[in-house]
């Protein structure tokens, strides 16, 4: 888990331990190269129904969206938006 602040490697750590009490076999600290540029994913997470791909991030900011949403807002404290 490198690169990341101890928060969020506690918070990896726990979603990991919930993973895989759920049952869910966990591949922690996965690098991946797509389109000739590496990708570190936190957490791969994979059960009967597919697999799912963690990727932890630390942003100051309110994110709003649901899951039926194709892009989400996130907006700073200072006002900056992006999709």
């Amino acid at each position: 888990m490198n690169n990341l602040n101890s928060k969020s490697q506690l918070l990896i750590g726990e979603i990991k331990e919930k993973l895989e009490a759920e049952g869910y076999k966990v591949i922690p600290n996965f690098t991946m190269t797509s389109r000739g540029k590496k990708h570190s994913i936190n957490l791969i997470a994979i059960n009967r129904k597919g697999v799912y791909l963690v990727k932890v991030k630390n942003l100051n900011a309110v994110l709003t969206g649901d899951y039926k949403d194709k892009l989400w807002q996130c907006e700073y404290e200072d006002g900056r938006t992006f999709d």
